[in-house]
């Protein structure tokens, strides 16, 4: 029974391995990923790119993606369609190729990676569903993290670079970047604490740090490091990836 087990469990992380790999592939080919798209949900279709979209906000998972998305809207007039939320590189490719504005959101990857983890784990404690995506190690998320911003540097020429800390700190001055880029009015959101408490308000326990969610990152960041001095190698690309990034950053 216990071999049995074993076997049980080895079987389902290489699946858990392989489906990874697969959307790790797939989000890279706009054409792929959004013609599979078409049998998902509602939330898929208003979220992906289309031709009558706004504005692109996208980033790897845990990069103010819900703050960018909240402030941006909080400062326009008008309801506007925000591609947002997928976490796939297809939409920064395909938001580029069809010439509207993207915000390519950007975090340094070891604190991307370590806030990724710790919210899965905390979404176990607040919900008892098991995340099985935490069965693989760092380094598969280490490759997602990789993959995407490999495939969206080929594009830096036609997007907006935003670091996680100007989303958090001076959102105002990335609207203005589109704006000059893009040659576009969008409203700029004035970083006051009220316009922040504003955003913030009702959203999630997902959105934002949260006391719970720091003690979490303590023992993930310490998984981490005993990680790191074995097997560094990938988080080393993934930092110097990053500061190609950084140095292309839209905010001075």
């Amino acid at each position: 029974m216990h071999h049995h087990r074993s076997y049980h469990k080895m079987w389902s992380k290489s699946k858990i391995r392989a489906w990874s790999e697969v959307k790790r592939i797939l989000g890279r080919y706009p054409k792929i990923y959004y013609a599979l798209g078409s049998f998902r949900g509602d939330v898929f279709q208003k979220r992906r790119v289309s031709e009558d979209a706004d504005i692109v906000i996208e980033g790897y998972p845990r990069s103010a993606s819900s703050f960018a998305v909240g402030a941006f809207r909080y400062a326009q007039s008008a309801s506007i369609n925000v591609a947002h939320h997928l976490h796939v590189p297809a939409q920064i490719v395909r938001g580029c190729e069809l010439g509207i504005p993207t915000i390519l959101l950007v975090r340094h990857p070891v604190d991307a990676v370590v806030s990724h983890r710790a919210l899965r784990r905390e979404g176990e404690m607040v919900d008892g569903r098991r995340r099985e995506t935490l069965s693989l190690g760092f380094e598969s998320y280490f490759w997602d993290w990789i993959c995407f911003y490999k495939t969206t540097l080929g594009y830096i020429d036609y997007l907006v670079v935003s670091l996680f800390g100007d989303v958090i700190q001076d959102f105002g001055s990335i609207v203005e970047a589109v704006n000059s880029k893009y040659g576009s009015s969008f409203g700029r959101f004035e970083h006051t604490e009220e316009n922040v408490a504003h955003v913030n308000k009702n959203r999630g326990y997902h959105a934002g740090p949260s006391e719970r969610r720091e003690k979490i990152k303590e023992e993930v960041r310490a998984n981490l490091e005993r990680y790191r001095q074995d097997s560094g190698d990938v988080i080393d690309g993934a930092i110097e990836l990053y500061e190609i990034y950084k140095q292309e950053s839209s905010v001075i």
